[in-house]
């Protein structure tokens, strides 16, 4: 597990900052709660202290004056204490600290988006397409990041659906047959095993993918986006990214070769 550090503590206290009515932590003490509920910390871990010094001096959190009747000036904030957070209080993430925080949250994001849809082109898939029948897989796969990383994950669900389609109409097109007009995915992925040769070299696996990509035709018509609706669902980010994975492990299963 990653050890943490003051990028962690200013999202955690970003977080936190954003479901307050206040705006801002009053006692320094606060500091090591907020880090704690983020699962940063344990026990007597004071890393708080120091991360909190280490966004000050960054520029990312700022505070109010001494104490009333404290002589002693701050430690430099890249060494502060318990003690020092405790000497002053209204800590407040600044412009550049909530700036900071978002293009965190946004980097975790597209990494845990590569990880999902990490491996969908090999060199070999790449070689073996021409370029028409690239761009329809990458069409869908350029939405599905997008919508995964912008966080509309209704959104990744169809696009989701989508990709596993194309690759399904890919496949059957590559082994010489025509996808049906308008057929549903559990369609185009029983026709991919029976022209492809998938099901007779394959045949328990294509089965077993069988049931997950029925699940993922239904995902998509229950809360993914391309139906008008009433009122939209909630989707959740675990919900959009397994149905992520599972559309890249149709994709990679139908078109290796």
């Amino acid at each position: 597990m990653p050890v943490a550090n003051y990028l962690d503590f200013l999202v955690a206290l970003d977080n936190h900052l954003a479901k307050s009515s206040l705006g801002y932590v009053i006692y320094g003490h606060e500091l090591y709660g907020i880090a704690q509920q983020a699962g940063l910390v344990v026990g007597s871990d004071m890393s708080s202290a120091r991360w909190a010094g280490e966004c000050v001096g960054f520029g990312y959190v700022e505070h109010g004056p001494l104490s009333l009747g404290d002589p002693r000036p701050l430690t430099p904030p890249m060494m502060w204490s318990q003690d020092d957070l405790s000497r002053v209080s209204d800590y407040r993430i600044t412009f550049n600290g909530r700036t900071e925080a978002d293009r965190v949250r946004r980097q975790r994001r597209e990494e845990l988006t590569d990880a999902t849809l990490g491996g969908v082109f090999s060199p070999q898939l790449e070689g073996a397409l021409s370029a028409p029948q690239y761009r329809a897989l990458s069409v869908p796969l350029v939405s599905l990041r997008s919508a995964l990383d912008a966080e509309r994950y209704s959104s990744a669900v169809g696009a989701a659906k989508d990709l596993a389609e194309a690759a399904c109409k890919l496949a059957i097109e590559r082994a010489g047959g025509t996808a049906p007009r308008n057929a549903d995915l559990p369609v185009l992925f029983k026709q991919t095993l029976g022209l492809t040769g998938i099901e007779k070299a394959d045949g328990d696996v294509g089965r077993s993918l069988a049931a997950t990509v029925q699940r993922l035709g239904e995902l998509r018509n229950a809360v993914g986006s391309g139906h008008g609706r009433a009122s939209q669902p909630n989707v959740t980010a675990r919900c959009a990214r397994l149905a992520a994975a599972a559309a890249c492990s149709i994709t990679a299963f139908v078109l290796s070769e």
